[in-house]
């Protein structure tokens, strides 16, 4: 009985002492399905914003799109920041909060350009130069589509 109980402590000592090696052996698989679902709910939360903005729903879409935004930048997606970029940027402009706009345009862009996404890019340049027109900025308005013709 002495010798069950000697045999038990150290089944359970070894257990105890194993088991954060366990853990630390799982965690880029936890990591992996934890990332994953993260996008998959970043993915979500943009088709929803899309179908607000679609609907008129701009400050539902708002909120919507930035908190896609915040999970696209911890997982790490550049490209669909890009594009949530987009969609706020054009969001702001509706509700003719135009320096905003300008701003998520131009974060946009910049992203597009180091990815070298010429036709995203052309497409935030273009967010840019509608404000532009917007707000009476007909010179910068004419400068905005050109650049990157320019640069690429």
């Amino acid at each position: 009985m002495r010798y069950l109980k000697s045999v038990g402590l150290a089944v359970t000592t070894l257990c105890l002492c194993l088991s954060p090696l366990v853990l630390v052996a799982y965690s880029p698989a936890i990591a992996q399905v934890t990332l994953a679902q993260s996008r998959k709910e970043a993915n979500i939360l943009f088709q929803l914003g899309t179908r607000q903005f679609e609907n008129s729903q701009f400050q539902s879409a708002l909120t919507t799109f930035q908190k896609a935004l915040a999970m696209w930048k911890d997982s790490g997606n550049v490209g669909a920041q890009g594009d949530v970029l987009l969609k706020l940027g054009a969001t702001y402009e509706i509700l003719g909060q135009y320096s905003q706009a300008l701003e998520h345009y131009q974060q946009a862009e910049k992203l597009f350009a180091k990815l070298g996404e010429k036709e995203n890019r052309t497409g935030a340049l273009s967010g840019q130069g509608i404000v532009y027109l917007r707000t009476g900025q007909y010179s910068r308005a004419i400068a905005s589509p050109s650049r990157p013709c320019a640069k690429a």
